[in-house]
């Protein structure tokens, strides 16, 4: 292949990459400032636990690639690089679950009365995103919050009422 021809295979590529980077990335509408305050300072509900998904910015890492997020099995919402999720939940085990290129999962076990975070985010390598989830200590869960907005697309919205 000429070097023309692999530079015009590469440039497409990288247009295609952008176009369905700049589709998902309008998909996932984020809650205005009052809205999003609300969510940051929950409190979990008597005999529950609150868990915060968060997918922290990371320029030039794939930032406004949704990515859709299962707990315990079910759609719990699609986030992209600055934005979170949040649920009120029962106590005991839940799995958070997502899946690119590869399958991440993180198995929480859940205790009433406390705030769980979770960072999932994307990392490039061998030409494809990998995703990947970590389960944060509160400081820097709360930290890592405070940069992000909350997802209106959370599937899990009414538990928090």
């Amino acid at each position: 292949m000429s070097p023309l021809r692999k530079l015009s295979c590469t440039f497409r590529f990288f247009v295609v990459a952008l176009c369905l980077a700049t589709a998902c990335m309008w998909q996932i509408p984020l809650a205005g400032p009052e809205v999003d305050a609300r969510y940051k300072s929950l409190a979990p509900a008597s005999g529950k636990a609150l868990l915060y998904l968060i997918r922290p910015p990371q320029p030039g890492e794939g930032d406004p690639i949704g990515t859709r997020i299962l707990l315990d099995g079910r759609g719990f919402g699609t986030v992209k690089g600055g934005a979170y999720l949040a649920a009120m939940l029962p106590p005991g085990q839940h799995t958070l679950s997502v899946s690119l290129h590869n399958r991440a999962e993180i198995v929480l076990q859940l205790v009433p009365g406390r705030t769980y975070y979770v960072a999932q985010g994307l990392r490039w390598r061998e030409g494809k995103f990998f995703v990947w989830l970590k389960r944060l200590k509160p400081a820097q869960g709360r930290k890592m919050l405070e940069q992000c907005r909350y997802a209106l697309k959370n599937e899990f919205d009414a538990s928090l009422r």
